[in-house]
């Protein structure tokens, strides 16, 4: 009798998943598809279910979201079901890092209107005075330093940039750590030190709105370009359109 049953809501190709109870001890017992009736798996692999899928097995303790996050939806259904523990797979990390970094170039150098002109044979911007930003020697505030964001400061220590970074326990942080950590609650400070800031937070109730208009807008020094670049799910922002880069002054 296997001591621990794990159900896959989307069920993976026969290949991959042989290979997975090919790696799993005996007494673990792998099903994968459509819930079916008289369910008694222990874990779920899922990455939205719905209320029927988390009420189908009665012995339910534990769903495993296979991505960086907590879907506001998932979340109100697992404050009701107080049993269910919820945990996380970081394993879309670095392309999730990386994806953050190809915004963050992006914007800096201007890459989404060029396009757009030269798609339009508008040759303009060659002539125009170059609003590109040199992000070597510049300063990153990185929000969030979980899997998602200690590989974006990673990154962005390898393009030559300095970088702050706001943690919600920076006391866990290692001593050897490169990047200047700080508790939340600097974040006021840390604004004006920044030249892009990245966002690597769940889109939460706590999150939400961590970074104002009015906070981006004084927070900056003027010689500076806003870009702010989210990370893993929703950014945190209150206003969508501060994802765009404001020209130096």
């Amino acid at each position: 009798m296997p001591l621990l049953h794990v159900h896959i809501l989307e069920e993976p190709t026969p290949a991959v998943l042989g290979y997975l109870r090919n790696q799993l001890p005996a007494d673990v017992r792998v099903t994968a598809g459509e819930i079916g009736t008289n369910a008694a798996h222990h874990v779920l692999v899922a990455g939205i279910p719905g209320a029927d899928e988390l009420d189908a097995s009665a012995e339910l303790h534990t769903l495993i979201i296979p991505w960086a996050g907590l879907p506001r939806a998932t979340r109100t259904l697992l404050l009701e079901r107080p049993h269910v523990a919820v945990h996380n797979i970081h394993h879309n990390a670095a392309p999730a890092a990386e994806h953050a970094i190809a915004l963050l170039l992006a914007a800096a150098k201007f890459l989404v209107p060029a396009d757009r002109a030269l798609r339009d044979n508008d040759w303009t911007p060659r002539y125009e005075p170059d609003r590109s930003i040199m992000l070597s020697g510049a300063t990153a505030l990185v929000l969030g330093y979980g899997e998602i964001g200690r590989r974006v400061a990673q990154m962005c220590r390898g393009i030559g940039m300095r970088v702050l970074a706001v943690r919600r326990r920076p006391e866990q942080t290692p001593s050897e750590c490169p990047d200047e950590i700080h508790p939340p609650d600097a974040l006021e400070d840390l604004l004006p030190r920044a030249d892009a800031v990245l966002i690597c937070l769940p889109y939460t109730e706590r999150t939400k709105g961590i970074l104002s208009a009015k906070q981006v807008s004084n927070g900056f020094p003027s010689s500076a370009s806003a870009m702010l670049c989210g990370a893993a799910t929703k950014t945190a922002c209150s206003n969508p359109s501060m994802q765009t880069p404001r020209p130096t002054s």
